[in-house]
């Protein structure tokens, strides 16, 4: 990613003229890049950068939460794959198809739901180090600040979103 070898899609007007680029979702231990968010630090969150790490780790842990299910599923994922990119990419398309027909097959959506609580207990119980400060670039910072507007605008928001700012700010 740092020397642009990644092949990353050019960015996309997806909103009121916004230019977005394509971004992987990391957490605290990451630092924050043009093409890598990472929510910001605990101190001092005004309620915009609050629903921004609201939005942020929804995304996360629902990106974790698939992933988790593809592993319990298929043990390639428990490993280093030891493939060639090309067959890696093969071979995780080909699970998440199977995937998919196993979960028809079953009716898991219950299992989805259990496996989210699951991740959410397990957050709880084993929060996250503290941070790496690094000095992050302006361009990524604007970026951030891009999504921080974009998901406190009035088309994009969701309702729930200002209650559970409130909640987390009073660690309620």
């Amino acid at each position: 990613m740092e020397t642009n070898e990644l092949s990353i899609l050019q960015p996309r007007n997806i909103s009121n003229n916004n230019v977005f680029p394509f971004v992987f979702i990391g957490d605290e231990a990451y630092p924050l890049s043009k093409n890598l968010m990472r929510p910001f630090s605990r101190n001092n969150l005004t309620p915009d950068k609050r629903i921004y790490n609201y939005r942020h780790s929804r995304a996360r842990r629902i990106v974790e939460c698939a992933f988790g299910l593809l592993t319990k599923k298929f043990r390639i994922f428990e490993t280093t794959m030891l493939l060639s990119p090309e067959n890696a990419e093969l071979v995780t398309l080909a699970c998440c198809v199977l995937h998919n027909m196993l979960r028809e097959r079953e009716g898991s959506v219950s299992a989805i739901h259990e496996e989210l609580l699951s991740l959410e207990e397990r957050e709880k119980r084993n929060p996250q180090e503290q941070p790496i400060w690094r000095r992050a670039s302006n361009a990524a910072l604007a970026t951030r600040n891009l999504f921080v507007q974009y998901f406190n605008s009035p088309e994009v928001s969701v309702p729930w979103q200002n209650k559970f700012a409130f909640i987390n700010e009073h660690n309620i």
